[in-house]
């Protein structure tokens, strides 16, 4: 615990003048971390156990994988392990307090993290010859910490799937409906960002709207109002003026799959046309010109 660079931080709720404080890393969770690895080691791969400390994370890595079930089936603490990797061990660690026999944890060590606002720890590097857990040390997502920090009575399912948005890590269709019912995220797989209102709050509009983009209506008037003002446009203008007004984490590709949706959209709705040279014009002008024809 000497060797680790821990140290207090402070976030600034909207709905309170106290700030939220906490610790950069819970002394308890590394303690849980520490005696897992060397509880579940798969110690005849005469192999050490490694802690790497990085600007913003720990790393706890162990020989072996997961012996009973996934690190995903002890996050609620609603499972107790059928059997032990080193029993006696366990065993033995357990009758001095060091470890709890329990299966509680990695449920102890995310309830850890949702207490302190920070994000969760995570599995993802592991494989099948090695457990990594890794426990961030900083906050990721201002958003995803705020409401942590202002809805207090958010359960640990809910605060568990919106660190996976913030990470940009895949969630199950039900639990991206369960999130949009209780309005916390936007957007659509796998393009899901934190809700407006939450943006809202926390001072974080601008950021929302880029991440968002402008919607079909406001990118139909932005080309219409362009037509007014030129007459013609090329398909390269047309990309120039609506690339920045596309959602940010969409691909080169899927900005001029949106804008050639649109541009068949408006076309269809009889609201601009292209000519022979694949140039576009607004249908209304060619109207009006014809008009003036007929006058005179």
């Amino acid at each position: 615990m000497h060797k680790i660079r821990n140290y207090p931080f402070k976030l600034f709720p909207n709905n309170s003048f106290l700030p939220g404080e906490g610790m950069k890393y819970d002394q308890e969770a590394i303690l849980e971390a520490m005696h897992n690895c060397i509880a579940h080691q798969d110690y005849s791969q005469n192999a050490r156990i490694v802690v790497i400390e990085r600007e913003n994370e720990l790393e706890f890595r162990n020989k072996g994988n997961f012996y009973d079930g996934t690190y995903e089936d002890y996050i609620s603490g609603e499972r107790i392990p059928d059997k032990y990797r080193n029993p006696f061990l366990a065993q033995a660690m357990a009758n001095i307090k060091m470890i709890d026999t329990e299966g509680f944890g990695i449920h102890k060590m995310f309830v850890s993290q949702k207490k302190r606002y920070l994000p969760m720890p995570d599995y993802d590097k592991s494989d099948s010859e090695n457990v990594v857990l890794t426990i961030p040390g900083n906050v990721i997502d201002e958003n995803y910490s705020l409401l942590l920090l202002e809805n207090a009575d958010i359960d640990l399912t809910t605060a568990v799937l919106l660190d996976r948005v913030q990470k940009g890590k895949p969630i199950s269709e039900s639990a991206v409906k369960m999130l949009r019912k209780e309005g916390l995220v936007e957007g659509r797989k796998p393009h899901l960002y934190v809700a407006k209102h939450i943006a809202k709050a926390t001072n974080r509009e601008v950021e929302y709207t880029l991440k968002k983009g402008f919607d079909d209506t406001e990118c139909q008037e932005w080309i219409k109002k362009a037509l007014k003002d030129h007459m013609v446009l090329t398909r390269k203008q047309i990309n120039q003026l609506l690339w920045s007004k596309l959602p940010l984490d969409y691909t080169n590709e899927q900005k001029l799959s949106k804008i050639r949706n649109l541009l068949y959209k408006m076309r269809m709705q009889q609201t601009i046309y292209p000519d022979k040279d694949r140039n576009w014009h607004l249908t209304e002008s060619k109207t009006n010109n014809l008009d003036e024809f007929r006058r005179e």
